[in-house]
């Protein structure tokens, strides 16, 4: 085990040697590599690479009711992973909504992710979507951009909610 301590780092830089020393016994060799490699293989939440797989669970069809001053955003949330994962809420126009719901693979469903007044505002920002998966409890957060139309009477309404499978993050 190398002794990496002030004091004897210290010595050393007055000795003219290397200031660290490196334990040889932590070097890594190919039977370790190997040990790395078949972990990986065993995990279902890894790639053959080493990369993490993100499973991809986005809103896939908008849909905006209103009557009069009041408005509701219902959506179909779609899991496109071979995993199960928990829906945990989606934050959306300054809302947070619990959705609390398990979803199967390749399943969807649909769900009241807003209310409010009729918008009459183009929205800012992004919704942002946030599951897990149940298995291993690993929670995502996948960001969609907001999609909107202004109607004749200065209305607006929301027609997508527009995901990029590559802004997927780990919360």
């Amino acid at each position: 085990m190398a002794n990496n301590g002030a004091w004897e780092v210290f010595k050393r830089v007055l000795q003219g040697k290397p200031a660290f020393e490196v334990d040889k016994t932590a070097q890594k060799s190919p039977e370790s590599d190997n040990h790395v490699a078949a972990a990986h293989a065993d995990n279902l939440y890894i790639e053959q690479s080493g990369k993490k797989i993100y499973p991809v669970v986005r809103v896939t069809h908008c849909n905006m009711h209103m009557s009069g001053e009041h408005a509701q955003l219902w959506a179909d949330i779609h899991n496109e992973s071979p995993f199960e994962v928990e829906l945990d809420s989606i934050t959306l126009l300054g809302a947070k909504t619990e959705l609390d719901y398990p979803l199967r693979p390749h399943s969807s469903r649909e769900f009241k992710i807003w209310e409010g007044h009729v918008l009459h505002q183009d929205p800012q920002g992004v919704a942002e979507l946030r599951y897990k998966i149940i298995d291993n409890t690993d929670y995502f957060m996948n960001p969609h951009d907001i999609i909107a139309n202004r109607q004749s009477d200065g209305v607006v309404t929301i027609s997508e909610l527009r995901c990029s499978t590559n802004r997927i993050t780990d919360v």
